[in-house]
């Protein structure tokens, strides 16, 4: 069995979430995700490497909504246009292996661009869901049962689950009784612990 992961980016606006986990669209500057999975396809012995995400996205905290932003129909810059569900199911998210280190930073910033953004005064192209990126690393080596029969050999699979996730901070009038929208996803995060 392989070691699984979290890693939680929380901030405001323009606090560098987003800059830390992808990176910048000029590929100037890469993040730690695109980071991590070509690292992980140079390394030998593994031999899976895939990707998932879906953003938790809600105008208010009662109408929270998921999107899978690897399914086509959410490739899209028109919010009305995207497809998300109030419910989840971490094993149907399409996932995309990747195979090809230099594939590795268009497959994230297509990922990145599935999502909704909105500019804001302080960030022209700034996050407005929670993003959940679900990296699945799968290695396989030869285990040779006995020395003396070369017959006996069997192959040795471990895999792995690295979270990477994306809070934006949404804020709520207490007047009215709401509550954060990255805190109402964090109190539920079990849900995903459950169906991973």
């Amino acid at each position: 069995m392989g070691f699984n992961a979290v890693l939680f980016a929380y901030g405001q606006t323009g606090s560098g979430k987003t800059f830390s986990i992808i990176g910048n669209q000029q590929q100037t500057e890469i993040g730690m995700l695109p980071h991590m999975l070509r690292s992980a396809l140079d390394r030998p012995g593994i031999s899976r490497v895939s990707l998932s995400a879906v953003e938790a996205f809600g105008q208010i905290v009662t109408r929270i909504e998921f999107f899978d932003l690897l399914d086509q129909r959410n490739q899209n810059s028109d919010w009305s246009k995207k497809i998300g569900s109030t419910t989840i199911n971490i094993d149907k998210l399409n996932q995309t292996v990747i195979q090809n280190p230099e594939d590795v930073y268009s497959i994230v910033q297509n990922v990145r661009q599935a999502s909704h953004i909105a500019p804001t005064g302080k960030n022209p192209d700034s996050s407005r869901g929670n993003v959940v990126f679900f990296v699945s690393i799968t290695t396989s080596s030869q285990n040779q049962q006995s020395p003396w029969i070369a017959s006996e050999v069997m192959e040795i699979v471990h895999s792995a689950m690295t979270l990477l996730i994306q809070l934006t901070r949404k804020h709520y009038s207490a007047e009215d009784g709401k509550q954060d929208a990255s805190t109402h996803c964090c109190r539920n995060y079990k849900s995903f612990q459950r169906t991973a």
